[in-house]
């Protein structure tokens, strides 16, 4: 239905470096396995790995894989909020990544590696769904998951209420003031 907004077409956002490490092939490879799907990779795309990945797409002809180059401010805003999901494909360790928070801000379902700190922020099935690194397969079963609208609209809500729960300034005090408790405690024990 048209109430549901261009936001629910079935786009897919990739936003961040477009560097080896980040598993940006593993996105091209699911997309050219789902060509009625389409998908958007923001980022400097005049990378080596942006390159090669640019010639790909040209040489096996995938119509669905856009890159858009570096955005910033509003701009990239506005592309964040016009996504359905996003997708953090990484490959190596990502210590707690500013694109799953932003993904979060936006109220956007996020579809990780189960890598690093990823299944930290992201909950399997709650706000987003975790993948195996590299695996191309397994990431458009998890995309494909996401054609529902109303888990769209779940997962979102469920993404910034991680975010205010899990990185609200209040819970960094709480935590951090239960730290100096018992550490307190500790150092007394020992006096």
């Amino acid at each position: 239905s048209s109430a549901a907004s261009d936001v629910y077409k079935r786009q897919g956002l990739y936003f961040g470096r477009v560097t080896e490490e980040k598993g940006v092939d593993t996105v091209v490879k699911a997309y050219e396995m789902m060509p009625d799907r389409h998908v958007k990779i923001m980022g400097d795309d005049t990378t080596d790995e942006a390159k090669r990945l640019k010639a790909y797409i040209k040489e096996k002809n995938i119509k669905n894989v856009e890159f858009l180059g570096f955005k910033a401010g509003e701009e990239l805003e506005e592309i964040i909020k016009g996504a359905r999901f996003t997708l953090i494909p990484s490959i190596w360790y990502d210590n707690l990544p500013n694109t799953a928070l932003e993904s979060f801000q936006y109220s956007k379902p996020v579809i990780a590696s189960n890598i690093g700190s990823l299944p930290e922020l992201v909950l399997d099935g709650v706000n987003g769904y975790l993948f195996k690194p590299a695996d191309a397969q397994e990431l458009c079963e998890k995309i494909a998951l996401l054609d529902d609208d109303a888990v769209v609209k779940k997962m979102g809500a469920a993404s910034r209420a991680r975010l205010e729960d899990r990185f609200a300034p209040q819970t960094h005090y709480d935590t951090l003031m239960r730290i100096f408790e018992s550490v307190r405690r500790l150092s007394l024990i020992h006096i």
